[in-house]
């Protein structure tokens, strides 16, 4: 990479920048994501279709390309190298710190490198959590789902000359819990620049962005797999998720001695399905996208269930009855280490319309944030810049009629 071309590439882009929010009638410190620096642009593209990995870039060389003094003359290779010639006694060298010196440049370029690092670790494959719900972007604390159930069949034929009917629908509605903030501070020192400890620097943003999301995959199969309960409807208190129907849990969702092991388990899902309503208009609960979640332990034991050519069914007189597999084939089986490790059990498993059931509400998606420049922690921890990971949001229970748990016991 040609750190120096990064560098002008990056001017320009602030110049044509600034232009930009002159004409929109905008101050120049918008985000970057309103008004874009076409340079930051096509790095990000870069790093996100693998043309760029995150490991080929050096902390040292962009902070040397890109920090400059009051007069906009490219300094950080002196400071760089200042920092070397320091002796004990002896006050010598440039600062982050000191007055004029820009970094603005240096830590926005490697806040795109933070970013990519951190997606790599939320897009993993084998987090399964985001797949299973809908997710829902919300400006509030708290999301209220508002007529959650179907209008059911109010039709009714007009005469030639009547007017039609008026149909008045009860309001309905589920709340879900409030919003909670999670994130890491990661920061870059003096050090981490000076002795270009790029790859300890991403292994740290990396963890940090790792802890942040196994934490939304636990807090999203907690939920979807009845650990935690937060299902509320109009304004009655909290029912489990999962249950049979009895006292306030007026459905019946949980299957026990229903281990899977063959064509039979899944049927006794469908019949529970067919015995529920939707709780506003007795109609059927309709089903989208159906999936299969279970341990690992049960994963091949699915595949084999699913992808099975024939049946065999002894009937009454011990005759073996060889049809052909009746399973729907646009199941999705998921499953990783967490299911297990979440209910405690290796043979509870679950199936039904996840996204129909349960939604991931979000106040703002995971995000890198660079701090301003000009900190106290320059002076005080040698710090060049930080970055924030962080992301808000909550797991909220739809429609659990719309899945099925089942037990071996």
């Amino acid at each position: 990479m040609n750190y120096l071309e990064l560098a002008h590439d990056f001017e320009v882009g602030e110049h044509q920048r600034k232009a930009v929010c002159r004409r929109m009638g905008v101050h120049e410190s918008i985000s970057y994501d309103e008004v874009p620096n076409p340079a930051m642009e096509a790095m990000k593209t870069a790093l996100k279709s693998g043309q760029l990995s995150p490991d080929e870039i050096s902390i040292r060389s962009i902070f040397e390309a890109t920090v400059t003094d009051r007069m906009g003359k490219r300094c950080g290779r002196e400071m760089v190298n200042s920092w070397r010639d320091t002796k004990d006694g002896r006050v010598t060298g440039h600062r982050i710190y000191e007055s004029g010196v820009r970094s603005a440049a240096f830590a926005n370029l490697i806040g795109q490198v933070f970013y990519s690092r951190m997606m790599e670790e939320f897009n993993k494959p084998e987090l399964i959590g985001m797949s299973l719900v809908e997710l829902i972007p919300s400006t509030h604390q708290w999301e209220k789902f508002a007529g959650m159930t179907m209008l059911g069949d109010h039709a009714q034929e007009v005469k030639e000359g009547h007017d039609y009917p008026t149909v008045s629908l009860a309001e309905d509605w589920v709340m879900s819990p409030e919003t909670k903030k999670y994130g890491f501070i990661v920061p870059i020192t003096r050090e981490a620049i000076f002795f270009d400890m790029t790859g300890m620097v991403l292994r740290r943003a990396g963890e940090a962005a790792m802890i942040l999301a196994v934490n939304r995959e636990k807090r999203i199969l907690d939920t979807c797999l009845g650990i935690v309960n937060s299902y509320r409807r109009k304004n009655r208190p909290i029912i489990d998720t999962y249950g049979d129907n009895s006292g306030d849990h007026d459905f019946d969702n949980l299957v026990a001695s229903n281990a899977l092991t063959d064509f039979d388990s899944l049927i006794a899902v469908h019949e529970r399905f067919q015995a529920m309503t939707d709780p506003q208009d007795g109609e059927p609960i309709v089903l989208g996208q159906a999936q299969l979640v279970c341990p690992k332990s049960l994963a091949w034991k699915a595949k084999a269930i699913l992808n099975a050519t024939e049946v065999r069914e002894v009937s009454g007189d011990r005759e073996t009855i060889v049809q052909g597999n009746r399973l729907p084939r646009d199941y999705e089986i998921r499953s990783n280490e967490y299911v297990q490790s979440r209910t405690g059990s290796p043979s509870t498993w679950f199936y039904g319309d996840f996204p129909g059931a349960f939604a991931y509400v979000e106040n703002w998606a995971p995000e890198a944030v660079e701090a301003p420049t000009g900190s106290h922690l320059e002076m005080t921890r040698d710090i060049a810049a930080q970055f924030k990971i962080s992301e808000r949001g909550v797991m909220a229970v739809k429609e659990p009629r719309k899945v099925v748990k089942s037990t071996s016991g």
